[in-house]
């Protein structure tokens, strides 16, 4: 009896272990990256409902190391709402193949048991907390966001800069599927915001001054509107998407790059340190942004940014210097035409007002097709004796000096 009580206990013993390997792995992340096979893997994918991201990666992988913090960061910020787990490719096999892993690291994003493909490339590019985080954040929000009430729109507009809105009088209406078409391609960047109620959405046309319904529009700060013009059609409302869904001012980042280097659009660049603890310098740099929204309400056709003084381009070189500033006294404001060497540094030591950005962007118009690298302006000669102090007029001195220098006049 003792002898069949052992050999049935090992033959239990053995049969749990081998349900243990081969039972669906269930995902109590609990803010934490869960590292899985792929069998594991493949039944996660399959059962899971909310976002789940998946990284494939190496051991040798030197910027899969660098990588892990930042997951690490994510899972914590995101428990609960967003599952991420991480896979050794090496023991990939068929899954990499599947889903077209080549290198690592590899991020992926599945909800439902299928990957956003819309995601993909966007993901590769993005390495930072900073940059994965909004980008998840968009992903959580519902398709696209229903909206009850005019104050509803305005916060939502208020902590997101900009919103595609799409007014209809039905939820039948045509154009509400090409709305969530566009949302379903352009939701990591983008977002939107729908009313299918017809007193509401007649409700919402009168507070920004909408002519027509059904109608979308892009909502800005300051209740600024850019109307949709034509037939809800995919491809041209792509297009309009693309060129005008952005903030009055924006940030300039990893997450944001692309989006603002793809616009043909010519950049004025408020520039401002992002670390510095002085309260009149904090405060410069929210005149500065105050100021640049003013002025943006009034160029659709300009990107308006702020960027860091520490902030790099693809060639590794800071922005701040390759606008032709020296770190004398930030903030300061820089226009430059994408993928051209011209730029109008403003070099003004005095408070910038929006007057002073309406110059320089007159300024710009005028100069643009004298061939130099760069022209440096400074406050109207009225303007040094209410804000220039001596100190202030010798380091523009020492600038100037500088920048003669570097350009050998």
């Amino acid at each position: 009896i003792q002898t069949s009580f052992l050999s049935w206990s090992r033959t239990a013993i053995s049969l749990f272990l081998l349900f243990a390997v081969y039972t669906p792995q269930v995902v109590h992340a609990g803010g934490k990256v869960v590292d899985v096979d792929s069998l594991s893997l493949a039944k996660i994918i399959h059962k899971h409902k909310r976002l789940l991201l998946v990284e494939f990666y190496s051991p040798s992988c030197g910027h899969c190391v660098k990588l892990d913090p930042e997951l690490d960061r994510l899972a914590t910020h995101f428990e609960g709402r967003v599952t991420i787990v991480k896979l050794d490719s090496r023991g990939g096999g068929a899954i990499n193949q599947k889903y077209g892993v080549r290198q690592t690291p590899t991020l992926i994003l599945f909800q439902n048991g299928t990957e956003i493909s819309s995601a993909r490339k966007n993901l590769q590019g993005y390495r930072t907390f900073d940059a994965l985080a909004p980008f998840l954040e968009n992903h959580i929000a519902p398709q696209p966001e229903p909206i009850t009430s005019v104050s509803e729109l305005d916060t939502l507009v208020e902590s997101e800069g900009s919103v595609v809105v799409g007014l209809f009088e039905s939820p039948d209406d045509p154009g509400v599927s090409v709305l969530k078409e566009m949302w379903a391609s352009k939701r990591g960047h983008v977002r939107f915001a729908l009313v299918t109620d017809a007193p509401l959405a007649h409700v919402i046309a009168e507070s920004y001054e909408v002519d027509e319904i059904p109608s979308v529009f892009v909502l800005k700060q300051l209740n600024h509107t850019v109307p949709y013009e034509g037939a809800i059609k995919e491809k041209s409302l792509s297009r309009f998407v693309d060129m005008n869904s952005f903030p009055l001012v924006g940030n300039f980042s990893v997450y944001t790059y692309y989006r603002y280097k793809n616009r043909p659009a010519t950049q004025l660049l408020g520039f401002h340190n992002l670390d510095t603890k002085d309260p009149e310098e904090i405060q410069r740099v929210e005149d500065l942004r105050s100021s640049m929204a003013e002025v943006a309400v009034e160029h659709d056709d300009f990107s308006f940014m702020m960027v860091s003084h520490k902030a790099a381009e693809e060639d590794g070189k800071k922005l701040v210097t390759k606008a032709g500033h020296a770190s004398l006294q930030l903030p300061q404001v820089s226009i430059r035409a994408v993928n051209s060497t011209g730029i109008l540094a403003l070099n003004a030591l005095a408070p910038i007002s929006p007057n002073h950005i309406r110059y320089g962007l007159k300024h710009w118009e005028n100069s643009r097709t004298v061939a130099t690298e760069f022209k440096c302006m400074v406050s109207k000669a009225k303007d040094r004796e209410a804000h220039y102090t001596p100190d202030l007029i010798e380091k523009y001195d020492l600038l100037a000096q500088e920048e003669k220098s570097r350009l050998g006049l």
